[in-house]
């Protein structure tokens, strides 16, 4: 992860937290149609189906103090300039589709380092991404949970459901991996803030 905290002294005072939405496509660049297989073919149906049945599929990023912050399976967590290029967008994604307002951010500059180090290190780690248990959309719950919320008892109310409608389906479904620690939002966000 790029260390940005000395170059940005806000002190958190009430700056807003932004999730910036991207929606997942296979990429289909520089191949023929007649080439794709028909597992692509099926992704690239099921892409174009899932999200009018609010089943789409999602990568997402937290911006706040002029950063943005994703989760990235092989990578971890992720940070990057605000303005600048977006870091950890899978290949092929589109967007961003959608920039939500999320809450005013309730942690010092400081709070934020320390939050991004405890869930870097105890929960979002290079090796621990799951598409369905630990993937972006968790971290983001999580990490704007620990910023918005004064209690990380109670869930923030204006993270949107749909996000991660298609892996929380999935989970049901498919058999977990033993070696797999699903994500506890609140719980992860109680801890990284320190309490």
């Amino acid at each position: 992860m790029q260390d940005y905290d000395n170059e940005n002294n806000n002190n958190g005072d009430g700056s807003m937290v932004i999730l910036h939405v991207y929606e997942l496509q296979p990429d289909k660049s520089g191949v023929r149609p007649e080439d794709i297989s028909r597992t692509d073919r099926a992704l690239l149906l099921v892409s174009g189906l899932l999200p009018t049945i609010g089943m789409g599929a999602y990568h997402t990023s937290i911006e706040v103090m002029d950063l943005k912050y994703t989760f990235a399976g092989n990578a971890g967590v992720m940070c990057g300039r605000a303005n600048g290029p977006d870091v950890g967008v899978p290949k092929g994604a589109k967007g961003p589709i959608q920039q939500i307002p999320l809450g005013k951010c309730l942690r010092s500059k400081q709070e934020l380092i320390d939050i991004i180090k405890r869930l870097s290190t105890l929960f979002y780690t290079r090796t621990s991404y799951n598409i369905m248990h630990r993937n972006c959309n968790h971290f983001t719950e999580t990490l704007a949970t620990c910023l918005v919320v004064n209690d990380p008892k109670c869930p923030l109310q204006t993270f949107p459901r749909w996000l991660n409608r298609l892996a929380n389906t999935g989970a049901l479904v498919m058999k977990k991996d033993q070696n797999v620690v699903e994500c506890n939002i609140l719980d992860e966000a109680r801890i990284a803030c320190g309490y």
